[in-house]
């Protein structure tokens, strides 16, 4: 018996090969799409359908919403993620310093955050991406993905307006990210994140990335620190 490989299938395809005792729990209809949707066995989605302890693994506690909407595209309406342009520039780093001033920091354009002058450069498609996620034409977030000289893409500027917090957006950030650096092919992820930023830790930690220990000082006028995650992309 094989395991169902991941996607959209019809319910004759995604019973067929499939032990029939576990169909109840793993085959959920869609009220919209009326189709039914195998859970995932491999990417990021899928730690939270299998087990680890049998072959074909059991379901999780997650609701039936739950699991629909983590087997769907992510969808930030109202709102829209788009790939950043040079009109949204002086807006995202405005917002970024007005985040940093909630830490007591400032904005350091000359040197650690540089980056933000020429993001054409540092996040060039199709490897990096930088994203803004935009109120009509208003910049209220923003996430981006470098790949590093390691070889491993890193999770960068996860940035949101302190005026849409509390609405789950800063979670379909990330997840986004890392949705899009499996589906290009990568199995870990880094997080580089400062110190100070015990929220976004409390979040990149309920996605399920791990600290490793691992810290680093970038100096600067703030004197930053960060401590290292890792997201496994592949378990």
């Amino acid at each position: 018996m094989s395991l169902p490989r991941p996607g959209w299938k019809s319910a004759d395809a995604a019973t067929r090969d499939r032990d029939p005792r576990r169909e109840s729990l793993f085959l959920v209809r869609h009220r919209n799409q009326g189709m039914h949707l195998p859970p995932p066995t491999r990417g990021p989605l899928s730690r939270f359908f299998l087990d680890g302890h049998t072959r074909y693994g059991r379901l999780s506690p997650l609701t039936v919403n739950d699991l629909v909407l983590s087997l769907m595209p992510i969808d930030f309406s109202p709102y829209r993620l788009t790939p950043f342009s040079p009109i949204h520039r002086d807006a995202l780093i405005g917002l970024i310093a007005r985040c940093y001033l909630e830490y007591g920091q400032v904005i350091e354009l000359d040197s650690l955050d540089a980056d933000l002058l020429d993001i054409e450069s540092n996040y060039r498609p199709p490897e990096n991406t930088f994203q803004i996620l935009l109120d009509v034409n208003r910049v209220i977030g923003s996430v981006a993905l470098q790949q590093k000289t390691t070889g491993l893409p890193e999770l960068k500027r996860v940035f949101l307006d302190p005026e849409y917090r509390g609405r789950g957006l800063g979670k379909k950030l990330s997840r986004w990210a890392f949705e899009h650096a499996a589906t290009r092919g990568a199995t870990t992820l880094d997080i580089w994140s400062d110190t100070l930023f015990e929220t976004a830790h409390h979040l990149y930690r309920g996605l399920g990335a791990k600290e490793t220990g691992l810290t680093r000082s970038l100096g600067g006028r703030n004197e930053v620190s960060e401590q290292h995650f890792q997201m496994d992309l592949s378990a």
